[in-house]
C-alpha cells in the first residue's frame, strides 16, 4: 500500500489547527469560570455540602476530552483528502 504525500505545508496546516482547536477545548471552559459556575449552579442548585474539587471540574475536563476526539477524527479524515 502507497502512502499519498501531501505538502508540508498542508501537514503543517491540519497539525497545528488540531492543536489549536484541541488546546482552545481544554482553555475555553476554564477562561468561562463564570459561567461555568452559573450553569453549575442553574443545573444542581446551591449546594449544601462542599463539592469536592474533581466533581466541580470534571466538565471542564469532559470538554476537553470531547474535543480532543473531535479534533483528531477530524484530523484523520482531513488529512486524508486530497
Amino acid at each position: 500500500m502507497q502512502r499519498r504525500q501531501s505538502p508540508k505545508q498542508t501537514q503543517l496546516l491540519w497539525g497545528g489547527g488540531v492543536a489549536g482547536g484541541i488546546g482552545a477545548g481544554f482553555l475555553a471552559p476554564a477562561l468561562h469560570d463564570g459561567l461555568y459556575d452559573a450553569v453549575f449552579r442553574l443545573l444542581y442548585g446551591t449546594p449544601d455540602h462542599v463539592v469536592h474539587p474533581l466533581e466541580q471540574d470534571m466538565p471542564i475536563l469532559l470538554v476537553g476530552f470531547l474535543t480532543t476526539i473531535v479534533g483528531v477524527v477530524v484530523y484523520a479524515v482531513g488529512s486524508r483528502i486530497p
